[in-house]
């Protein structure tokens, strides 16, 4: 009898719909779940974007900022981004004591074809003496001269005295550069 009582007030003895149930509901999450997703691929883009774009230098050959691929032709004075080779990136860890190096950003100094020789510890690009580092070069021998093609350049940073550049592991080969860089933000 009370039942009935409570149903002729209007009140049903048996609960109320829950909020999380019902095609509504269901709506509200497949939207939520979508919208997450997106979220989530622009946000991918654009880390791969930055990533593909910028690159930060920490190390003093040129001011240590953060720097924007620009896509401009290779010219004297450009800062290229390249992948020296194994030994060289050995050499360098064994320098420094940095790892995970795997690309350096340097200023152009001279685009092929150029002729380097060596004297002592002494280089002369095109028989211009180049400044004199405290390492020795790698590269080539004492005594020797080595011609290199249009597909090369010399990549030397007089910011500080004894810069790993092309003084010590040789001429940057075109197939190994990334891009031209110009700086975006730079803290020194």
């Amino acid at each position: 009898m009370h039942r009935l009582a409570s149903r002729m007030r209007g009140q049903l003895p048996f609960p109320k719909p829950s909020i999380a149930s019902g095609p509504n509901v269901l709506a509200k999450q497949f939207a939520f779940v979508v919208g997450f997703i997106v979220i989530a691929a622009v946000l991918y883009d654009i880390f791969i974007n930055l990533r593909h774009n910028f690159v930060l230098n920490l190390s003093s050959s040129v001011a240590p900022g953060l720097y924007q691929r620009v896509g401009q032709p290779i010219e004297v004075g450009a800062l290229v981004l390249f992948a020296p080779d194994a030994a060289t990136l050995s050499w360098h860890r064994e320098l420094t004591g940095v790892e995970g190096v795997e690309t350096f950003l340097k200023p152009v100094h001279q685009l092929g074809p150029f002729t380097i020789c060596r004297e002592a510890t002494a280089l002369r690009l095109n028989d211009v003496a180049l400044p004199v580092s405290s390492l020795d070069p790698r590269f080539i021998e004492d005594g020797e001269c080595a011609d290199y093609d249009a597909q090369n350049v010399f990549a030397l940073s007089i910011r500080i005295p004894n810069s790993f550049d092309s003084r010590h592991y040789g001429p940057v080969s075109l197939d190994t550069v990334d891009d031209i860089y110009a700086p975006a933000f730079t803290w020194d």
